[in-house]
């Protein structure tokens, strides 16, 4: 009787002593994204199964047929949300008032529709309404680790934002000169995922095909985004 109270009171203590030492425990949580050709993103999927996906793609930066994109880092204790951010505030108007291609008036008792220059009035292009969008880089994550103290379950959420163009909305020339009226076209990556993470260990969670300066998708080109995470000490 008493082995068996020795052996629960150890078996407590034991478990008291990993459970304060997770608790001290950080997880460090890096995302990398990749600019591959879509031609060897496919290899890579279709090639040797019991090599890990990132070690093909480093192969491939070695190379020269990949190129490292983007790292993010971020490091929390566990079961804690944390979140950073690298963000240019891109404010620009979305209404403007009602444009007014020429109006009555009256100089000397002559009356004019707006053809003769005294009267004519251009375009109103006085922004009424304005929007904020933010370009850069967000990462949020919440990561939990598992009992068996070698996995991870990892909520994320990243986008990344990039102002590459501008739109033209109005090109108008008349004698008192040119009015161009344009808005800001941007580029967002976005990923939100739950996934379970071997500690040390990189997985492949999401690939996008990009766009262009001009907007249009470029099928020939492959961002993939591995996650890692791992267990470090404070």
């Amino acid at each position: 009787m008493k082995s068996i109270t020795w052996i629960l009171a150890l078996t407590m203590m034991l478990s008291c002593h990993l459970a304060g030492a997770a608790a001290h425990q950080h997880i460090r949580v890096q995302t990398s994204y990749y600019e591959i050709s879509r031609e060897a993103f496919a290899k890579m999927l279709k090639g040797n199964q019991t090599e890990q996906p990132y070690q093909k793609v480093r192969k491939l930066v070695q190379s020269g047929q990949a190129a490292l994109f983007h790292v993010s880092l971020l490091t929390c204790r566990p079961g804690e949300s944390t979140r950073a951010a690298s963000i240019l505030e891109v404010i620009y108007p979305t209404e403007y008032s009602p444009p007014e291609l020429c109006h009555l008036g009256s100089i000397g008792g002559r009356t004019s529709l707006g053809n003769d220059p005294l009267f004519s009035k251009p375009i109103d292009k006085t922004p009424t309404a304005f929007e904020t969008r933010n370009v850069g880089a967000s990462l949020e994550i919440m990561a939990t680790l598992m009992k068996d103290g070698q996995h991870i379950k990892l909520m994320l959420e990243q986008e990344l934002v990039s102002h590459p163009r501008n739109r033209l909305y109005l090109d108008f020339k008349d004698q008192f000169g040119n009015i161009r009226m344009s808005f800001p076209g941007f580029d967002s990556k976005q990923v939100d995922v739950t996934v379970t993470l071997t500690n040390k260990i990189p997985k492949l969670i999401t690939a996008y095909t990009p766009h262009n300066k001009e907007g249009t998708p470029e099928p020939d080109r492959k961002i993939i985004v591995f996650a890692k995470a791992t267990i470090v000490s404070p």
